[in-house]
């Protein structure tokens, strides 16, 4: 496992490959991630206005067209009551996901670039994002802290975030039911669609 900030290093030279090499606007790119990925792609927006220190900063000429956050894990901690409330509900666990956020961060110190939720107040206000789409499962051990990143991000991206909370749902839905042998759409996969279209037809 590469450990952080290297993802973030990497997604941000893939980025400024895309937009610089291919001349690529930004405007037609819709950022995206899954879970960990999520995490990665909300600490590339967050560099872009208020850079990580260790990484190079990029300038980019226009907002990005989209944000889309498949259950981001966006903190860490898990203190929030959603964790022992859908602890038999979940695939994940606190011991699971101990030994993967420790993994990641090696003998690195965590920050608002791997731990979205702990971005200081305001930090959001700047992010160069025309729309963004939170989703997550109300079966989640996550949900709460989603639940409260939607609401930060809402509040500080005013009119430009939609949060979808799907009822009965647990962590990574649409991947393991592909696993499973289901070929057709997940209500993620739907919610998913459903804002890349609308988005695209304005």
């Amino acid at each position: 496992m590469a450990k952080y900030p290297r993802p973030l290093k990497q997604a941000l030279a893939l980025l400024e490959y895309v937009t610089t090499n291919l001349a690529i606007d930004p405007s037609k790119i819709v950022l995206a991630g899954e879970s960990a990925g999520g995490s990665i792609a909300l600490g590339l927006a967050l560099h872009l206005s208020h850079p990580q220190p260790s990484l190079p900063k990029l300038e980019l000429k226009s907002p990005f067209m989209g944000l889309a956050l498949v259950s981001p894990w966006v903190t860490f901690s898990s203190k929030a009551s959603s964790w022992t409330r859908n602890r038999k509900k979940d695939v994940l666990s606190i011991e699971m996901c101990k030994v993967w956020s420790e993994a990641y961060m090696g003998t690195s110190t965590s920050d608002a670039f791997s731990e979205p939720l702990t971005a200081p107040r305001g930090w959001w206000k700047d992010l160069s994002i025309s729309k963004i789409l939170l989703t997550g499962g109300g079966n989640e051990v996550f949900i709460d802290d989603l639940k409260q990143m939607g609401a930060i991000l809402d509040e500080e991206l005013l009119g430009k975030v939609t949060t979808i909370i799907i009822e009965g749902m647990s962590h990574g839905e649409s991947i393991f039911s592909k696993i499973l042998g289901n070929e057709g759409p997940t209500r993620e996969s739907d919610a998913f669609v459903d804002w890349i279209c609308k988005m695209t037809e304005t």
